[in-house]
């Protein structure tokens, strides 16, 4: 979060304390004064409690939108009929039936996108044609330090297809 707030030029806009909040919403560890006193900003993020959280919302809706399923769960109405209680996120008893339908929505999506076989060995194909690139495009180093990981894009398959480096042979010819 340092380098990503120090390369956006944002970094002596926030105090330690918040810098320090901001990681550990992110990380879903909060410190245990955080939980006592913010816990509701936690569920909100990443909600260890019942799973209901923004992260949820976002990648239940892109995952339909881009295989064409139809999302059926309302987020915009369950966003609506939020309230904190005693520092917990709690939904309107009536919006019951919209947050069944965010389980199975997830329940569907695994069921049909997730684990398609299709996708599956799409999947596991990426990662061979990594495996066999790492050694020239050393992509393993670029897990060690934010910066690095940052310069990683979907252009790594396209940079590999149209390589024309003599050890980038068999990946090319996998993808």
């Amino acid at each position: 979060l340092d380098y990503l707030m120090e390369d956006n030029g944002l970094y002596d806009t926030y105090q330690k304390s918040d810098r320090d909040l901001l990681v550990e919403l992110i990380t879903g560890r909060p410190s245990e004064s955080n939980r006592r006193e913010r816990g509701w900003m936690f569920d909100i993020v990443s909600n260890s409690r019942n799973s209901v959280d923004v992260d949820k919302f976002d990648y239940l809706s892109r995952d339909a939108y881009y295989s064409g399923m139809k999302a059926t769960v309302d987020h915009g109405r369950l966003m609506q009929s939020v309230h904190v209680i005693d520092n917990e996120i709690c939904f309107l008893r009536k919006e019951v039936f919209n947050l069944y339908e965010l389980f199975h929505t997830r329940y569907n999506n695994f069921k049909q996108i997730y684990s398609h076989r299709v996708g599956k060995a799409i999947e596991l194909m990426i990662r061979d044609v990594f495996d066999m690139a790492d050694s020239t495009l050393h992509l393993t180093e670029c897990l060690e330090t934010a910066e690095s990981y940052m310069s990683l894009s979907d252009s790594l398959l396209y940079r590999i297809e149209m390589s024309k480096e003599q050890e980038l042979t068999q990946a090319r010819a996998l993808i």
